[in-house]
């Protein structure tokens, strides 16, 4: 498969959805409620239940989901102590990367579905910080009530105990998850692209400041840690792409909804993703 087999499916349809997003007036907050509560919950679970757990695998990714997004909070942090600031929702873009609406297709394109497997692992553990540490650190004083409203850490918990447990749920519930789960991908792709073209940049130097922590530092800290635990094969290949990944567009809904630092963290959004129109397939070409 040749790099633009991989690459070009996934900015196709973020094209389509910029174009979309230009030609029509779109109800941007349903497809993100629908994407956020709905299809990436179906997605969750179907990617955890169908799959047999395998304990060194969710050590080696999970560890490193963690390892990376804590990492880029903690420079952060430092960079908003040095500098005399105080915005937390900065936090947000540094820490979460695009491990869904980008990882996973470039995953599954480039390395297969044992690509695709290590990535769900990654995504599962890093939506889940999101869903709690991204939601406590947007809403600043009652973040560990707020995350429980949603839906992503019970769909994980659930598919958890379906594939610990050997439980298979009914045919008439199974299918309608799983056709949810289809759509969940290609909806994220087309959200993603519809929201660069309603975003609008400023705050550009601390914006710049996340997008370098998130995607160069996210790089150097991955290599230290497959070095250090001698990763190998594809599990290095899914951290290094993890690891290369922009902000994630749901760091700009979470910013957006608890009024922490909205313009910023939408502007290191759109500056990563732009890179990474660069990075990503340099990578991939590289590792393919």
């Amino acid at each position: 498969m040749t790099i633009i087999e991989v690459v070009f499916p996934v900015f196709a349809i973020m094209a389509l959805g910029w174009a979309l997003a230009r030609l029509k007036r779109l109800d941007t907050p349903t497809i993100s409620e629908i994407l956020v509560n709905v299809t990436s919950p179906c997605l969750v679970f179907t990617s955890i239940a169908k799959r047999e757990i395998v304990p060194s695998d969710w050590l080696i990714m999970g560890g490193a989901a963690v390892v990376i997004v804590l990492s880029g909070g903690a420079l952060m942090l430092l960079y908003q102590r040095q500098n005399g600031l105080q915005m937390r929702g900065l936090l947000l873009p540094a820490m979460f990367m695009n491990s869904g609406n980008m990882a996973l297709p470039f995953a599954l394109l480039a390395f297969g579905k044992a690509g695709f497997d290590k990535a769900i692992i990654f995504m599962v553990v890093v939506s889940i910080m999101n869903a709690s540490l991204g939601v406590s650190i947007a809403k600043g004083k009652g973040g560990l009530r707020e995350m429980f409203r949603l839906p992503l850490i019970y769909a994980a918990c659930a598919g958890l105990a379906a594939t610990i447990f050997g439980i298979e749920l009914p045919k008439f519930l199974m299918t309608p998850i799983e056709m949810l789960s289809d759509v969940a991908i290609p909806l994220m792709i087309l959200n993603l692209g519809i929201q660069l073209r309603l975003l609008r940049v400023s705050d550009v130097r601390h914006a710049l400041v996340a997008v370098g922590i998130r995607m160069g530092g996210g790089f150097i800290i991955a290599a230290i840690f497959v070095t250090v635990l001698g990763v190998t094969g594809v599990a290095r290949n899914i951290i290094f792409l993890d690891s290369l990944m922009p902000p994630a567009v749901f760091n700009v809904v979470l910013a957006q909804k608890y009024g922490a630092n909205p313009d910023a963290v939408a502007s290191a959004i759109v500056l990563g993703t732009l890179l990474s129109v660069v990075v990503t397939p340099v990578y991939l070409a590289f590792v393919t």
